[in-house]
């Protein structure tokens, strides 16, 4: 073996070469072509492969999936199913024309028990993969937050989404109807908001969703529920609320917005923007869905009645 080559090499880092010649001597070299499988879960392994040319990837439950890591000049595979006698972990792919030095399992052992220095070189390789491996994990459970939060988060707004409204208020409705605690839903609605995006484009659309959002969160407690239902609508959860008091939260909302006053990239005022809402409470009778198509009856009323008000649910 070239001396240059040996001394990459990280199995053997502090070990002279006339030291372990001997045992390289009885290790073979395996060429592989961009693509072949050097080590594979359902194959048993018996050697360690060292790098001496090209480079390889490592992929988990299938080659298709993205490399997990890769491996360059001097590193090696194969040292975990050597120790723990089971099958590799991940696939082992040459992502270039690579050439691996194959040195089995007695031999390793041997020159283990010859030398501490390579059985402290092993442990270290295994350190590092293990702390690889960790990294790994907590990188995934951080993309998985993520894509939970991303999942129950309007991207615009940043407010819940629908979705994680269906989830909570299922607790909470069960919570308030067991206990015979008084709940009021708010649905709410921005007038003539199609005239918003056809008049100043989507993105000033856009701007007035944002301000009634934040609007919404300071005029609301820190027990109340916020989420936007879909399109220009909102839904407000008022859990220990009964109607008159929902009713009062309603229009001071209404009143609010109507103050509210939002520019556009030119710091030109917008023209003023209206709510309509709609509000119900928990009756006896009542489910999810009968109670919040109770507040959205009373919305549409309000909404046929003018616009720019509030109105609570009226049995017809």
């Amino acid at each position: 073996m070239n001396p240059n080559i040996f001394k990459n090499i990280n199995l053997f880092q502090y070990v002279t070469f006339e030291s372990v010649a001997a045992y390289l001597d009885k290790c073979q070299k395996k060429q592989l072509q961009v693509g072949d499988i050097l080590l594979s879960p359902q194959k048993y392994n018996q050697n360690i492969y060292i790098l001496i040319t090209g480079k390889l990837r490592i992929h988990l439950n299938s080659i298709d999936t993205q490399p997990l890591n890769v491996i360059d000049i001097g590193e090696c595979v194969g040292e975990m199913s050597i120790i723990d006698s089971l099958e590799p972990s991940a696939y082992v792919i040459a992502e270039q024309h690579s050439v691996v030095l194959e040195l089995n399992q007695q031999t390793l052992w041997e020159m283990i028990d010859g030398s501490h220095t390579i059985a402290k070189n092993l442990l270290y390789i295994l350190s590092c993969r293990v702390r690889h491996g960790h990294g790994v994990i907590s990188d995934g459970i951080e993309v998985q937050k993520k894509l939970q939060h991303d999942a129950m988060v309007d991207g615009l707004t940043g407010l819940y989404n629908r979705r994680w409204f269906n989830e909570m208020f299922k607790r909470q409705f069960k919570r308030c109807q067991t206990d015979n605690i008084a709940l009021s839903v708010i649905l709410l609605d921005i007038d003539y908001f199609k005239k918003v995006n056809d008049q100043f484009g989507h993105p000033i659309g856009d701007l007035v969703l944002i301000k009634i959002s934040e609007l919404l969160q300071r005029c609301l407690r820190s027990c109340d529920t916020l989420a936007r239902f879909g399109g220009e609508e909102f839904i407000i959860t008022l859990p220990e609320t009964a109607l008159p008091e929902s009713l009062i939260v309603a229009e001071r909302i209404r009143v609010t917005v109507s103050e509210l006053s939002i520019q556009d990239n030119a710091q030109e005022a917008l023209p003023t923007v209206t709510v309509s809402l709609g509000v119900a409470q928990l009756a006896e009778g009542d489910n999810k869905q009968s109670l919040i198509k109770k507040a959205d009856d009373a919305l549409y009323q309000a909404k046929d009645l003018g616009r720019n008000r509030v109105e609570r649910y009226r049995k017809v």
